[in-house]
């Protein structure tokens, strides 16, 4: 009798065609939960523009670092230095565009400025980013300015000189425009004032809209 007990048990159970203690529609001697179906597929990868959002914010942050980082420099100076230091001075020139503009320009500074800057190229280049500052809210319409304040760039001739860009994303310098033309001739001439010079070209906007004013002067 146990013997036909113990036959029993290892026959299939009815209506099922599987072994006792097998999961319904498993195969015989295959392990509970396996199946028999392919290996899943890859999953695809990001689209094209998702990837290039990406790499946008990843550029903006790093903007956006790079100003506090220079914020926190200004802040840490000593009184006496934030009156005569080109950073803060130039700092000082863009907060005080912000109020007109809508917006603060970024600003990103190149090389050990307030070492390298005399006072002579300070005053003038302070004076041309305001100028610029001020053509730009004038005339160009622009919702981004970048400046930048370079002090390791060197000049067409060779010699080591700083250069002062600021571009916009606004409506360019056209022909009927003859008040930001007569703010650029003024650009001009305060960087001939220490033997540099001054030029303007297509702007930050889509498709170069825009100005980019690039003013030098040697060092």
């Amino acid at each position: 009798m146990l013997q036909s007990t113990q036959r029993r048990a290892r026959e299939p159970l009815p209506g099922t065609g599987s072994e006792p203690g097998s999961e319904p529609g498993s195969e015989p001697g295959s392990e509970p939960g396996s199946g028999s179906g392919s290996a899943p597929e890859p999953l695809p990868g990001p689209e094209p523009e998702v990837s290039e959002g990406i790499g946008r914010a990843v550029d903006e942050l790093d903007a956006t670092i790079a100003e506090i980082r220079t914020a926190i420099y200004a802040l840490q100076q000593q009184p006496d230095e934030a009156v005569a230091g080109p950073r803060t001075r130039v700092l000082r020139e863009t907060g005080l565009a912000a109020v007109p503009l809508g917006f603060r320009p970024s600003v990103t500074f190149v090389g050990p400025v307030d070492v390298r800057l005399p006072e002579a190229a300070t005053k003038e280049l302070v004076a041309a980013l305001r100028e610029a500052l001020s053509n730009a809210f004038r005339h160009a319409r622009a919702s981004r300015i970048e400046v930048t304040v370079d002090v390791t760039a060197a000049l067409p001739d060779g010699s080591d000189g700083v250069l002062l860009t600021v571009a916009d994303d606004g409506v360019g310098v056209g022909a009927p425009d003859a008040g930001r033309r007569s703010g650029m001739r003024n650009l001009a001439r305060r960087a001939e004032n220490l033997g540099g010079t001054a030029s303007w070209g297509p702007g930050i906007g889509p498709g170069g809209a825009g100005t980019t004013v690039v003013w030098g002067a040697p060092l």
